[in-house]
């Protein structure tokens, strides 16, 4: 069976990421995790209930770093609209951490596989 490209861009994400310079750090590698996050919004009328997956959290001595890896095909000119679309995602994802973990978040971003880019929100 022939594996389809997306699966296979998708697939080879994490090999990328670990050749990031911040991925060598021995201690930083023993703490990574991936959660998943059910919360109620408070903001919401009525509320509703909300659930998230953390593609990548890792713990540094200053804080949290929360990555979330995208998968998309896109065209070179909408990359910024992505950016601003799935923005507001991964903002989410930092604030339910700190106020469920209270631990502080120190930097948030996308990981855009198709183009192996990472992108601070």
């Amino acid at each position: 069976m022939q594996r389809q490209p997306e699966l296979e861009e998708a697939a080879a994400a994490p090999r990328r990421w670990h050749r990031r310079r911040m991925w060598r750090h021995r201690w930083l590698r023993e703490t990574v995790n991936t959660e998943e996050m059910v919360w109620s919004s408070e903001v919401k009328e009525p509320p509703t209930l909300m659930k998230g997956v953390i593609d990548l959290v890792f713990e540094e001595e200053d804080g949290w770093v929360i990555a979330d890896f995208k998968t998309d095909l896109f065209e070179e000119q909408h990359f910024e609209a992505f950016v601003r679309y799935y923005a507001p995602q991964v903002r989410a994802y930092a604030e339910k951490w700190e106020r469920l973990m209270g631990q502080r978040v120190k930097e948030i971003g996308l990981y855009f596989t198709n183009r192996a880019e990472y992108v601070g929100c």
